[in-house]
């Protein structure tokens, strides 16, 4: 009986061993990638993350200053300043 304990935990363990690093490094790998494609004036960029911990909050953050860098990028404000430094 410990015996099959042991191998159940040690079956548990190497399952979160394996799943947690993905669980959290593909997000931030998704939003530097994202952050990347902003900085090269791509505002039409976004990141798509369901849920309520705090990588979606992240996400929604950066949807939002996207779409109000995209407003500005398509603004006659934006405009009239590139044509003012030229």
């Amino acid at each position: 009986m410990a015996f099959l304990y042991k191998f159940f935990c040690l079956i548990i363990g190497f399952t979160l061993l394996v799943n947690v690093p993905g669980y959290i490094a593909n997000p931030i790998r998704e939003l530097t990638e994202s952050i990347r494609q902003i900085a090269s004036r791509n505002y039409s960029q976004r990141v798509y993350n369901k849920g309520n911990d705090e990588f979606s909050v992240l996400a929604r953050s950066f949807n939002t200053m996207a779409e109000k860098l995209e407003e500005y990028n398509n603004s006659d404000l934006a405009k009239l300043m590139i044509e003012k430094n030229a």
